[in-house]
């Protein structure tokens, strides 16, 4: 007979093995030139686009993405990254515009996963980290990317190399 710590191990193993696999549907809203009032976690993009010689989102440059709290990071970018990002070559103040999208997705959810995801296969300018691989304890991460976008493909795939040598 099992007692109450036996049913509790199993529900933290199921838990943990749930998580191995993450799923996430992600619409994306805005391009957006100030941070948007949006008080929750998300992963975000930021983009070049021309000023003068406005092209479709699908042309537009992804110099980072990011996660966390969608209003501050982005008011954080704004504030302080906009310059580095220029001073790194990854647009052109004079002749480009950062604008932003987001897309609301949960830390519990696997958020920086998704991230390490979108980063490794994007190589967005100014990311470096995840860029060339990534540790992760998911057996596989699979996204699709829906709404304004730019230039994200609607799906990503990524299975563990770990797991399936």
């Amino acid at each position: 007979m099992k007692n109450i710590t036996d049913f509790l191990t199993e529900d933290k193993k199921q838990k943990s093995f749930a998580k191995q696999m993450i799923t996430a549907n992600l619409r994306f809203s805005g391009y957006c030139i100030e941070a948007p009032d949006v008080d929750e976690a998300g992963v975000y993009l930021a983009f070049a686009r021309r000023i003068n010689n406005p092209q479709p989102p699908t042309n537009y440059s992804l110099v980072y993405i990011g996660i966390g709290n969608i209003k501050n990071r982005i008011n954080d970018h704004i504030a302080v990254d906009h310059k580095k990002w220029a001073a790194a070559g990854c647009y052109s103040p004079s002749q480009e515009k950062i604008v932003y999208s987001y897309a609301l997705f949960s830390y519990d959810d696997g958020l920086s996963e998704i991230e390490k995801v979108l980063v490794n296969k994007s190589k967005p300018c100014f990311n470096t980290e995840y860029a060339e691989g990534f540790e992760s304890k998911c057996i596989s991460i699979h996204i699709n990317c829906m709404g304004n976008k730019g230039c994200l493909k609607d799906n990503y795939n990524w299975t563990n190399p770990k797991w399936f040598k």
